[in-house]
């Protein structure tokens, strides 16, 4: 059986079951890039419901089968004209495969945004991330010497090729490809036009527009409630109160993390990852003007 029809088989077991909330939109990515900003920004909408969790992981290998249907309503408890989810996971083809048919088999309408970022300062961003959590031991320079297909740290960042698991399903209409900078230096603008995509009033903004997030160790469930109360008592109180929870300060500056990497290993991670940056930007039409590639 392929993967498609295991996934198709999967779907309609658990439709079979009563159904609650499920989501209209996902974030699928790119990990290291600003998904969780984007996450409190959609919540920050009143038309816009997110899973009490930012990452629910549902669609990765062995998770749907394992947890099942209501399990994964139980992260959607408002119904909204919009209500998403974001797992950065799910462009991590093929270190996690088949995301892109379980999604299609169980949510086919589903609209799909991914933000990416200058592949080579994610890749770096990731090589931190996993040195902070202490999955990696190796020197930056000999983590990142051999750049392949199936390596850890360049499979996320090959935007084009994961793009294309997607593609093959759905059509490009549901999808949106948002630039990480733009999101960083034009929020209202970017916010605006992603809204627009999921048809809520893009008109919206807000106080949280102006802070930048990063996954921290919130509770699930709890976060996002007390979030959106204490945005309605406004942005001094936001500050004071939010971002001790959810701001997590970088351990490494960018600058840190460019002195780190020998301009050699630089220069073949461009040289590897050039073809499918370039053909990303055939793909969406985004200039991409200022990434290193």
């Amino acid at each position: 059986m392929t993967s498609l029809r295991a996934a198709k088989s999967t779907a309609l077991r658990l439709l079979t079951k009563p159904t609650g909330l499920m989501p209209n939109f996902l974030v699928i990515g790119a990990m290291k890039s600003g998904t969780s900003s984007l996450y409190h920004y959609l919540e920050a909408h009143p038309e816009i419901s997110m899973s009490v969790s930012k990452e629910t992981k549902f669609f990765l290998p062995g998770v749907m089968e394992e947890k099942g249907l209501a399990w994964y309503q139980s992260f959607f408890r408002e119904n909204r004209k919009a209500i998403g989810e974001a797992s950065p996971d799910y462009t991590k083809h093929p270190f996690y495969p088949g995301c892109a048919e379980k999604i299609h088999a169980l949510l086919p309408q589903a609209k799909l945004i991914y933000v990416v970022r200058d592949p080579v300062e994610r890749i770096v961003s990731h090589y931190w991330h996993e040195v902070d959590r202490g999955r990696e031991k190796r020197p930056i320079a000999e983590a990142l010497r051999n750049p392949s297909d199936n390596d850890l740290y360049c499979i996320p960042s090959q935007y084009h090729r994961q793009w294309m698991e997607y593609l093959k399903l759905f059509p490009q209409s549901q999808t949106l490809t948002v630039s990480a900078d733009d999101l960083r230096d034009n929020t209202r603008e970017v916010m605006q036009w992603i809204y627009a995509f999921l048809e809520v009033d893009a008109k919206f903004s807000s106080p949280v527009f102006d802070e930048a997030f990063h996954l921290s160790n919130e509770k699930p469930g709890t976060g996002n409630k007390l979030v959106r109360a204490i945005w309605r008592l406004g942005k001094s109180f936001h500050k004071r109160l939010v971002r001790p929870f959810l701001l997590k300060t970088s351990r490494k500056t960018k600058s840190e993390y460019a002195e780190k990497l020998p301009a050699e290993i630089r220069e073949r991670l461009q040289d590897f990852l050039r073809p499918d940056t370039e053909q990303l930007r055939a793909l969406t039409g985004l200039s991409l003007s200022e990434w290193s590639i």
